[in-house]
């Protein structure tokens, strides 16, 4: 877990991926580049936790957008806990007490590297601060439904 400490000890977020979930769930990270390598950009991991049991999420940072005056944060990784029980792996990440923090349960995890070039004949300017990354830019949506709750219960569809 070594490269995972590293890659997590000064990344930015730029995507998560359930597409995949029944297999994976998968971060996109800009992160540190390894000691000795020199580049122009920092490079893009994937990182597939695989056989995921169970994935989770709180968002901290409603309060200090309201206090700071920050219209958009950008999710930034600086700290991760990693440790193994029987035979899943539970990895929490996080920047501060004011950001996202992301614990996932898992069997085995992948990482490599994600070509920036590629990324770019893809989706250009994903990398510009605040855009979307893999997704679409400009998606034509209806009119917004606005659900008050209590939400009736029952099965889908009935």
């Amino acid at each position: 877990m070594d490269s995972l400490s590293h890659i997590f000890s000064d990344a930015l977020l730029i995507d998560i991926d359930f597409s995949k979930w029944n297999d994976s769930i998968d971060m996109y990270l800009i992160g540190p580049s390894e000691e000795g390598v020199l580049s122009n950009r920092l490079p893009v991991y994937l990182v597939s936790f695989k056989e995921v049991v169970n994935f989770s999420c709180s968002f901290n940072h409603h309060q200090a957008q309201k206090t700071d005056g920050i219209d958009n944060f950008q999710w930034r990784i600086h700290c991760f806990k990693n440790h193994k029980i029987d035979d899943l792996y539970t990895s929490t990440f996080w920047y501060f007490e004011d950001f996202p923090r992301v614990t996932v349960k898992y069997k085995y995890i992948k990482v490599s590297q994600v070509k920036a070039k590629n990324l770019d004949d893809l989706f250009p300017e994903w990398n510009k601060p605040f855009s979307g990354f893999i997704r679409t830019h400009t998606l034509e949506v209806g009119n917004e439904i606005r659900m008050e709750l209590p939400l009736s219960e029952g099965k889908a569809g009935n």
